[in-house]
Order: C-alpha cells, then structure tokens, then sequence
C-alpha cells in the first residue's frame, strides 16, 4: 500500500523535483519509504511505501532485469500468490511481494494480468521499448487514481492534494461544485479541480511519447443478470454464501503485519468480526470503534458486550464537537475531493486510532449496496406504489420543509421530509434524491456558470434503462454513491493516518457469487439486510441482536448547534462572494439559527467548502 505520482512529459523540466513535490505532499500514504522514485529522459514516477506484503523486498519502483518495464503500484493483490504459482514456470520471481507478480506479469501477457489481480489497486507501467506509460485501477474503484493532462504533459497521483499544494492545478470545476451542492459529492470522472480526471474504475488507458491519451478497456465488476442467476433454493444459498463471505475475509487477511477492524454494532462489520472469530483469527484480533454522548448516535455497550464476551480486544473513542473542532482544519487537507458528507469526521478519527496499533484494518463497506440495506431503498419502492395518488401528497410538501430538526439518526421528521421532497422526481431519480443537500431550486441563482443538470439522472437512467428493478438499486449505489462518496472517503480517512483499509465486501470473487442470487432473495425486505442477518444470526447464535442501522453516523445537528454560531459564520461568509451571494448565505445562516429543516447539513457542507478553498488556495 503507497501513494504514487508521476510525470510524463515533452517539456524540458525537471520531472525529479516536480514528482518529488508530488510525493511529499501525500507522504502520509508511506511513511516507510519515501520518495522512491524511477527517472528517465520524458518520465519520473515514484512512490511512498507503507509496508504491509513483503517488508524487506517489496520496494519500489520494480524493473524487470532487462530494464523495459517499471511498476509503481498502490494497493494489494490477495490472489498474488496463485498468480505467481501459475507463472512460474516461465519467468523468475525473485521476492515475494504481489508488486512482483504484476510487473512479471505484465511482462509475459500485457494488459490481460490485471484482469487476473483480485485486489484493491493504481497501477502504472512504464515500457521502455515502446516509451509508452499504462496506468490503471481495481474494477471496483477503492484505489483512487487523479491525472492531468496540460502543456504537453501528462501527470498523475493518488490524491488530488498532489496537484493542489504543488499549484499543478487550483483552478475550481464549477461542474463539480453544483454536484457536491446538490448531491454531497463529486461523480467521477469529474473531480472539485477543473480539467483534473479520476480514472474510472477498471479504466485502462495508455499515455504515448505525443502525450496522447488512449483508453484501451475498462475491466467490469460482475453485475446481476437474470439468465446467469442461482435457482431460488435459499437454504442452499445462504450456506453457500457463508462458505464464500469466510473464503473472501480469510484471502483479504494475506498481510506480513497484524490486520484489525473498523467495528460498528452494524450487520456488515460485525459479520467480518463473527468470521474471523470462526476462522480462529480473533485471537489477536484489535478492533477499533467511536462513540458519542448522544445516546440516539451511541452503539458503544452493543460493541463492548460482543467483544468482552468473545475475548477480542477494543479499542474506543468519544467524540464530541470540541474533537470535531479541534479536528476540523486537518479534513480540509484530507478529504481533497470534497468528500465531506459528516461520515468523514468519524471516518477520520477511527483511522487515526487505529493507525496507533495496526497497519491495515477491515470495514464492512458494500454491504448496504449488495444486500440492500439502505432505507432509501425502502422509500424508493413506496414511491413506486403510490405514484399515482403522489399529486395528492405533493399538496403537504410546502407545509414540512420547515419541520425542526431533531437529535436523533433519521428521525422522524428528517424521514418525511426527505420522502417528500422525493415525490418532486420520477420514479428512478427519486432513489438519489433522498439523499440530496441542496435542492436544485435553492442553488439556481448562485451562479450561471454553475452547472445545475442532475447529475443522477445520467447515472441511473443508464443502470436502470428506465426499468426499476430492486437489483438495480444496489447495482446504482455501488457505481456512483459507493465509488465516489464512501470508497473515497475511507481511503483518505485510513491513509491520512497510514492505514490501509481493505473491503472484504467487495472481493471480486465473492461479489461476482453474490450477483447470482435473485435479488429477491438477496435484496429480501428492502432496508433491512434481512439475507445478511439471516446468515449473521446463524452464526452468532443467541449473541446476535437486531440493532437499528447506525453506522459510523454522527450527531451533526447537535454538535453544530451547540457550538460557537460566530465561529460558523466566519467559515460560511468566506465563500466567494462571485458564487454566493449574501441573500443567499444570509438565509441559509438564519435557517440554521432557527433549526429549520435540513440546514445544519447545509451549513456544514457550504463551511467545509469554505475551509477547503482556503487549504487548497482553489481559484474561481
């Protein structure tokens, strides 16, 4: 696991120094070797290495020994070793580092090795022969990958803080900023930065000595079809997919150091924690989790109760809006892509603790998408029976956009809002909508040179084909929300703090088992994980409690109503005046003061912006 960066160019600069700078300024992704970096004529890449596979051999850069090919490579490969095996009969590998195998591999049959790798990765290849640079990255999106192409240069790196500290790139993509308004995120390939990329997920593209930039093939995560499905057995397929959720945590613990846990009382990492007991490697096991005082939010006695009885060690933290505070400026830097829907505190703080005893940490991520756990999945189906009366609901919607806020997760009155202001989209656009910051109508007269589509609508309608089926809801989810919201915003979260997180959830094997199942079956009573659960409690037996969805959420309301009003206003009457008036920051401050509705979401989101234009120097 390291963070990479690199410069390929026909410029007669100095590459060493500006991939140097590029390292330095995520430095944090490898602290265990820094600046190792590969340069020739037109091209420097390097890398910084957090060691994890292979300690003493598993450098990098990684030539072959006829100096045509080079490998700087983020992430781990958990199938390495049989892919090693399978080639060893023709080529010699000298260590044993998953670093090896795809440079080796890359030799013998190009591009066709990463369709082999189950892994999380970035990876580029420099071949010598041809002076051509291949960069790419894992079908499921955990490992991120920024590239620039400007002046006849072509860079990249791990995060998008390279380009920013470094003044590559400051300049603001108003795209981008309507859609983190709107939606709470960026959608790839777009990024906060104007003309700077994400590679998309199992994207493969070529970079030649004319820095022309040529896709070659996207390697595709295994998706649902109802001609390639399981029979409806769900005895069988409950057994069967226990064999296969123990099968992906035991490749994913492959590592030269210890391998902890993000634990919540939630079904998806207390099933990571059940397996590991069952496969006998809880024995050692540190678990980490956070808290609060807000007992809506607070989940610490269920964690403490499980791991105390079973002998696992945990390590805990309170949070409070004093940490968030004392805490604030660092996610400014962090969370470089504006990923900062409120997850991100916790995300932050938890990683921190773990990084103090471990190197690399599991996380249940994915399980809310593939097994559809999300209330939003609810709602959607709800809209779907009732569109023909929705007319007659629509009525109410002017009356609640006001209903106070509460202190609860989800409560009541955040639930009927957010349905409501659903009904204003068709049936397929509504899924995202419930999740919505801004409503389009609140943000059309900040700027006209914000661009104010909706974005969903290009998403969904192409996962959908304007069809709703409940498989195609995860199927969303995990292309957009998942890989641009909470797949991010746990890789900067964990390497913020040097540690890696891995997604047992999202082993390639094991989804691609999982998309067999009928949905009806594996989706079983939308928002509620119900196949999941079923598989937990046979396993956890009478230690298994149904406990309400929390997750790593965070008591925003309270915590920002309860703090300094004055130290807000500061950060939210910073924003560029070009991009939002007084009138409208004006109201959007008195709606927080007043508890209307959903403006303490608002509030947070417009002054993380702020702090990040500040952080990143950004341009208008």
């Amino acid at each position: 696991m390291c963070g990479i960066s690199g410069i390929y160019t026909g410029q007669k600069i100095d590459k060493k120094e500006i991939v140097t700078k590029m390292l330095n300024s995520i430095s944090h992704r490898g602290p265990d070797e820094k600046l190792c970096i590969h340069e020739n004529e037109n091209l420097a890449i390097g890398m910084n290495r957090l060691s994890i596979i292979d300690i003493k051999n598993g450098s990098q850069p990684q030539t072959t020994s006829d100096k045509r090919y080079t490998v700087v490579f983020n992430g781990e490969i958990y199938n390495f070793k049989d892919i090693k095996k399978k080639y060893s009969k023709k080529t010699e590998f000298k260590t044993n580092s998953d670093t090896e195998v795809i440079l080796k591999g890359y030799a013998l049959v190009g591009e066709k090795i990463f369709e082999e790798l189950n892994g999380i990765f970035a990876i580029a290849i420099w071949d010598n022969a041809i002076k051509k640079l291949i960069i790419t990255r894992d079908p499921f999106g955990v490992k991120p990958l920024f590239f620039l192409k400007q002046f006849n240069s072509f860079y990249f790196s791990s995060e998008l803080k390279s380009f920013t500290l470094n003044k590559i790139s400051n300049q603001i993509n108003l795209l981008s900023l309507g859609q983190y308004l709107h939606s709470g995120y960026v959608f790839h390939p777009h990024t906060a930065l104007q003309n700077v990329e994400q590679l998309k997920p199992g994207e493969i593209i070529s970079i030649d000595d004319k820095i022309n930039i040529k896709k070659i093939k996207r390697l595709e995560i295994p998706y649902f079809k109802k001609d390639q499905q399981f029979d409806t057995n769900e005895k069988f397929l409950l057994e069967k997919t226990k064999n296969e959720i123990s099968d992906s945590i035991s490749r994913q613990m492959v590592s030269d150091v210890p391998v902890g846990l993000l634990l919540s009382s939630g079904t998806d990492s207390l099933t990571i924690l059940t397996y590991l007991k069952k496969l006998g490697l809880s024995e050692s096991l540190s678990t980490f989790s956070i808290y609060y005082d807000n007992e809506h939010f607070n989940e610490i006695d269920e964690i403490k109760k499980i791991t105390s009885k079973w002998g696992i060690k945990n390590y805990s933290l309170q949070l409070s809006s004093k940490d968030l505070w004392n805490n604030f400026d660092n996610l400014f830097l962090t969370y470089d892509n504006l990923e900062f829907i409120p997850t991100c505190f916790p995300a932050y703080m938890v990683s921190k603790l773990a990084s103090s005893h471990v190197k690399v940490a599991h996380a249940g991520i994915g399980g809310d998408e593939i097994f559809g756990g999300y209330p939003t999945y609810r709602a959607t189906m709800l809209h779907e029976k009732i569109k023909n009366f929705k007319f007659i609901l629509n009525i109410f919607r002017p009356f609640l956009k006001n209903l106070k806020a509460g202190n609860k997760y989800l409560d009541l009155n955040e639930k009927i809002r957010r349905f409501f202001n659903g009904l204003k989209f068709d049936l397929i656009e509504s899924n995202f909508a419930w999740r919505g910051i801004f409503d389009l109508s609140e943000i059309k007269g900040l700027a006209n040179n914000i661009n104010l589509f909706d974005p969903q609508t290009i998403y969904l309608k192409k996962f959908y084909k304007n069809k709703l089926d409940s498989s195609m809801l995860g199927w969303a989810d995990l292309n957009t929300w998942q890989v641009d919201h909470s797949l991010p915003l746990w890789d900067k979260a964990g390497m913020a703090s040097s540690l890696e997180v891995r997604v047992p959830f999202l082993d390639h094997k094991l989804l691609k088992f999982l998309m067999k199942i009928p949905s009806k079956i594996r989706m079983q009573n939308l928002g509620s994980k119900k196949f999941l659960k079923k598989i937990l409690k046979s396993e956890m037996g009478e230690d298994f409690q149904n406990v309400p969805k929390k997750g790593f959420q965070v008591p925003i309301h309270s915590w920002l109503h309860e703090s300094d009003k004055n130290l807000i206003g500061d950060y939210l009457f910073s924003l560029p005046k070009e991009l939002f008036p007084k009138l409208f920051l004006d109201k959007t401050f008195n709606d927080f003061i007043k508890n209307k509705g959903e403006s303490a979401l608002k509030v947070w989101m417009l002054i993380c912006l702020a702090g990040y234009i500040s952080k990143h120097n950004i341009k208008l």
